[in-house]
Protein backbone atom coordinates (compact mmCIF):
# COMPACT_ATOMS: atom_id res chain seq x y z
CA UNK A 1 0.00 0.00 0.00
CA UNK A 2 0.78 3.72 -0.09
CA UNK A 3 0.87 4.50 3.21
CA UNK A 4 3.37 3.51 6.04
CA UNK A 5 0.42 1.64 8.50
CA UNK A 6 -1.09 -0.16 5.96
CA UNK A 7 0.63 -3.58 7.70
CA UNK A 8 -0.99 -2.68 10.42
CA UNK A 9 -4.69 -1.78 8.61
CA UNK A 10 -4.05 -5.57 7.24
CA UNK A 11 -3.46 -6.49 11.58
CA UNK A 12 -6.44 -4.74 12.45
CA UNK A 13 -9.12 -5.88 9.65
CA UNK A 14 -8.13 -9.44 11.12
CA UNK A 15 -8.57 -8.99 13.97
CA UNK A 16 -11.10 -6.85 14.76
CA UNK A 17 -13.31 -8.77 12.06
CA UNK A 18 -13.04 -11.77 14.09
CA UNK A 19 -14.21 -9.95 16.99
CA UNK A 20 -16.83 -8.14 15.71
CA UNK A 21 -18.10 -11.63 14.22
CA UNK A 22 -17.77 -13.34 17.05
CA UNK A 23 -20.07 -11.28 19.05
CA UNK A 24 -22.74 -10.96 16.91
CA UNK A 25 -24.63 -13.95 17.18
CA UNK A 26 -27.77 -13.01 15.77
CA UNK A 27 -28.63 -12.91 12.18
CA UNK A 28 -27.53 -15.12 9.13
CA UNK A 29 -23.99 -15.68 8.50
CA UNK A 30 -24.02 -13.57 5.64
CA UNK A 31 -25.09 -10.88 7.92
CA UNK A 32 -23.10 -11.49 10.47
CA UNK A 33 -19.95 -11.03 7.83
CA UNK A 34 -21.95 -8.18 6.54
CA UNK A 35 -22.04 -6.36 9.65
CA UNK A 36 -18.16 -7.57 11.50
CA UNK A 37 -16.99 -5.88 7.62
CA UNK A 38 -18.81 -2.78 8.18
CA UNK A 39 -18.24 -2.46 12.16
CA UNK A 40 -14.01 -3.16 10.80
CA UNK A 41 -14.15 -0.34 8.30
CA UNK A 42 -15.60 2.11 10.78
CA UNK A 43 -13.10 1.50 13.00
CA UNK A 44 -10.71 1.76 10.46
CA UNK A 45 -11.92 5.14 9.46
CA UNK A 46 -11.93 6.76 12.88
CA UNK A 47 -8.02 6.16 13.23
CA UNK A 48 -5.88 9.18 13.70
CA UNK A 49 -2.61 10.10 13.98
CA UNK A 50 0.29 8.47 11.94
CA UNK A 51 -1.97 5.69 10.42
CA UNK A 52 -4.93 8.05 9.73
CA UNK A 53 -5.85 6.86 6.02
CA UNK A 54 -4.31 3.60 6.11
CA UNK A 55 -5.72 0.71 3.58
CA UNK A 56 -6.13 -2.81 3.52
CA UNK A 57 -7.21 -5.52 0.92
CA UNK A 58 -9.18 -8.08 2.95
CA UNK A 59 -10.69 -11.25 2.17
CA UNK A 60 -12.67 -13.79 4.56
CA UNK A 61 -14.65 -17.35 4.21
CA UNK A 62 -16.74 -18.61 7.01
CA UNK A 63 -16.99 -22.45 5.74
CA UNK A 64 -20.37 -24.13 7.49
CA UNK A 65 -19.47 -27.62 7.57
CA UNK A 66 -22.84 -28.39 8.57
CA UNK A 67 -24.81 -27.06 5.92
CA UNK A 68 -22.20 -27.53 3.35
CA UNK A 69 -21.87 -24.47 1.99
CA UNK A 70 -19.21 -21.28 1.71
CA UNK A 71 -19.96 -17.85 3.03
CA UNK A 72 -16.94 -15.43 1.66
CA UNK A 73 -16.20 -11.88 0.22
CA UNK A 74 -12.88 -10.38 -1.09
CA UNK A 75 -12.23 -6.49 -1.22
CA UNK A 76 -9.49 -5.37 -3.57
CA UNK A 77 -6.96 -7.99 -4.78
CA UNK A 78 -6.95 -10.65 -2.00
CA UNK A 79 -7.49 -13.73 -3.57
CA UNK A 80 -10.07 -16.51 -2.07
CA UNK A 81 -9.40 -20.35 -3.51
CA UNK A 82 -11.03 -23.81 -3.31
CA UNK A 83 -8.80 -26.27 -3.60
CA UNK A 84 -10.89 -29.35 -5.45
CA UNK A 85 -9.78 -32.68 -7.19
CA UNK A 86 -6.46 -31.97 -7.05
CA UNK A 87 -7.02 -27.71 -8.64
CA UNK A 88 -7.24 -24.88 -7.37
CA UNK A 89 -9.89 -22.57 -8.15
CA UNK A 90 -10.23 -18.97 -7.70
CA UNK A 91 -13.41 -17.97 -6.39
CA UNK A 92 -12.76 -14.02 -5.52
CA UNK A 93 -12.69 -11.47 -7.72
CA UNK A 94 -9.62 -9.08 -8.57
CA UNK A 95 -10.94 -5.36 -7.99
CA UNK A 96 -8.35 -3.99 -9.84
CA UNK A 97 -7.94 -1.14 -12.54
CA UNK A 98 -5.28 -0.41 -15.09
CA UNK A 99 -4.37 3.18 -15.26
CA UNK A 100 -1.95 4.93 -17.28
CA UNK A 101 0.72 6.87 -15.16
CA UNK A 102 1.11 10.68 -15.32
CA UNK A 103 3.77 13.01 -15.07
CA UNK A 104 2.53 15.86 -12.26
CA UNK A 105 1.68 18.04 -15.12
CA UNK A 106 -1.08 15.41 -15.72
CA UNK A 107 0.83 13.97 -19.48
CA UNK A 108 1.40 10.32 -19.41
CA UNK A 109 4.27 8.89 -18.79
CA UNK A 110 5.92 7.81 -21.99
CA UNK A 111 8.72 5.26 -22.68
CA UNK A 112 10.29 4.21 -25.75
CA UNK A 113 6.90 5.36 -27.34
CA UNK A 114 4.76 3.68 -24.80
CA UNK A 115 2.26 4.54 -22.17
CA UNK A 116 3.95 3.38 -19.02
CA UNK A 117 0.91 1.38 -17.62
CA UNK A 118 0.08 0.62 -13.58
CA UNK A 119 -2.57 -1.84 -11.78
CA UNK A 120 -4.12 -0.35 -8.63
CA UNK A 121 -7.27 -1.65 -6.04
CA UNK A 122 -10.22 -0.12 -6.89
CA UNK A 123 -11.51 -0.77 -3.25
CA UNK A 124 -10.06 -1.72 0.17
CA UNK A 125 -11.22 -1.24 4.08
CA UNK A 126 -10.70 1.81 5.16
CA UNK A 127 -12.59 3.80 2.05
CA UNK A 128 -15.89 6.04 2.96
CA UNK A 129 -16.99 4.23 -0.08
CA UNK A 130 -16.02 0.60 0.41
CA UNK A 131 -18.43 -1.86 -1.22
CA UNK A 132 -18.95 -5.85 -0.61
CA UNK A 133 -21.55 -8.45 -1.42
CA UNK A 134 -21.35 -11.47 0.64
CA UNK A 135 -21.60 -14.91 -1.99
CA UNK A 136 -21.93 -18.04 -0.89
CA UNK A 137 -21.79 -21.75 -2.58
CA UNK A 138 -21.70 -25.27 -1.97
CA UNK A 139 -18.82 -26.71 -0.28
CA UNK A 140 -19.21 -30.08 -1.83
CA UNK A 141 -16.11 -31.45 -2.75
CA UNK A 142 -14.01 -28.75 -1.19
CA UNK A 143 -10.87 -30.16 0.36
CA UNK A 144 -9.14 -27.17 1.06
CA UNK A 145 -9.50 -23.15 0.97
CA UNK A 146 -6.51 -20.22 0.63
CA UNK A 147 -6.66 -17.22 0.82
CA UNK A 148 -3.57 -15.35 -0.44
CA UNK A 149 -2.38 -12.05 -0.99
CA UNK A 150 -1.15 -10.09 -3.97
CA UNK A 151 2.96 -10.35 -2.35
CA UNK A 152 1.85 -13.84 -3.09
CA UNK A 153 -0.14 -14.46 -6.63
CA UNK A 154 1.90 -11.70 -8.11
CA UNK A 155 5.33 -13.34 -8.40
CA UNK A 156 4.58 -15.93 -10.82
CA UNK A 157 1.79 -15.82 -14.03
CA UNK A 158 1.00 -19.18 -12.95
CA UNK A 159 -0.91 -18.51 -9.58
CA UNK A 160 -3.33 -21.58 -9.37
CA UNK A 161 -0.56 -23.87 -9.73
CA UNK A 162 1.32 -21.72 -6.75
CA UNK A 163 -1.45 -21.83 -4.81
CA UNK A 164 -1.83 -25.76 -5.42
CA UNK A 165 1.75 -26.58 -4.68
CA UNK A 166 2.06 -24.80 -1.65
CA UNK A 167 -1.79 -26.70 -0.33
CA UNK A 168 0.02 -29.73 -1.36
CA UNK A 169 3.39 -29.63 0.72
CA UNK A 170 1.19 -28.51 4.01
CA UNK A 171 1.19 -31.25 6.67
CA UNK A 172 -2.31 -30.42 7.98
CA UNK A 173 -2.45 -33.45 10.08
CA UNK A 174 0.26 -32.15 11.70
CA UNK A 175 -1.22 -28.43 12.09
CA UNK A 176 -4.22 -29.98 13.15
CA UNK A 177 -2.40 -31.77 15.85
CA UNK A 178 -0.50 -28.62 16.90
CA UNK A 179 -3.69 -27.11 17.17
CA UNK A 180 -5.36 -29.61 19.27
Amino acid sequence: GSNACDWKASEQSCQQFLQAFQQEKSGSISQRIEQAILTTNKNMLLTTGTCAGMKATFCVVVWDMTNAFLYFTNIGDSRIYTIQNQQAHQISTDEVQSVIMRKKDGKPIIISGIAVVAEGITNAMGSDDLTFKVLQQSSEGVEGLVLSSDGFHGLSPNSDQDVLQAFGVLNLDKGFDQLY
